[in-house]
């Protein structure tokens, strides 16, 4: 696996986007089927947004050292997404077309940090709790439109809007990753970069 270089990765999105600055962090890559961590494998099934918008505006600020509404107008939270396999990968990502999903849809999903497992029939508040990252997840519904790139190779990057401040366009992504039935599938090998972007 090649370094991943985040200044050049940030201003190739900024010059793409026409943002005026961008925050690249967290890289995370992710290997199918490899011994290692949960988190690090392609998600699968659980259609999601990985920030809500309340959770994308602390991650905006907190990157940026300072409010980010003192001095932008415009927060755009992304992910860069790349696959390192030859194609076809046996788990790709499948992106949700977001015109097909309304702004009222997603059910939130809060990610809390606990030292020992609490007793499910006595959970604390979770105003008590040590919150770590708010997302958002989609139910199933018939008309949300899918497509996925299938052949994908280490030479291509998929840009696509995790949260963007501006809900007057379309303002989220839902993507999974999902069993590709193909035959002589790869196991995946991908890398994903996020970026806050800022607008003035």
């Amino acid at each position: 696996m090649e370094k991943v270089y985040l200044p050049e990765i940030e201003q190739f999105v900024k010059n793409a986007i026409g943002a005026d600055k961008v925050i690249a962090y967290h890289p995370i890559i992710r290997k199918a089927g490899a011994i290692k961590r949960s988190q690090d494998q392609p998600v699968g099934d659980d259609v999601h947004v990985d920030f809500t918008t309340e959770w994308a505006a602390k991650l905006g600020t907190d990157h940026l050292k300072a409010d980010w509404r003192e001095t932008y107008s415009r927060l755009l939270i992304v992910s860069n997404w790349r696959t390192f396999s030859e194609p076809p990968q046996d788990w790709p990502l499948g992106i949700c077309d977001s015109r097909s999903v309304g702004d009222d849809e997603g059910v939130t999903n809060t990610l809390v940090f606990q030292e020992d497992i609490p007793d499910i029939d006595d959970l604390p508040p979770l105003s008590e709790a040590r919150v770590i990252g708010e997302g958002t997840i989609f139910p199933y519904k018939d008309t949300h439109r899918w497509f996925y790139f299938s052949h994908m190779n280490r030479d291509e990057m998929l840009t696509f809007k995790l949260n963007d401040s501006d809900n007057s366009r379309v303002w989220r992504t839902p993507h999974c990753a999902f069993f590709n039935p193909e035959e002589e599938a790869v196991p995946r090998e991908s890398m994903e970069v996020r970026m806050c972007c800022y607008f003035k």
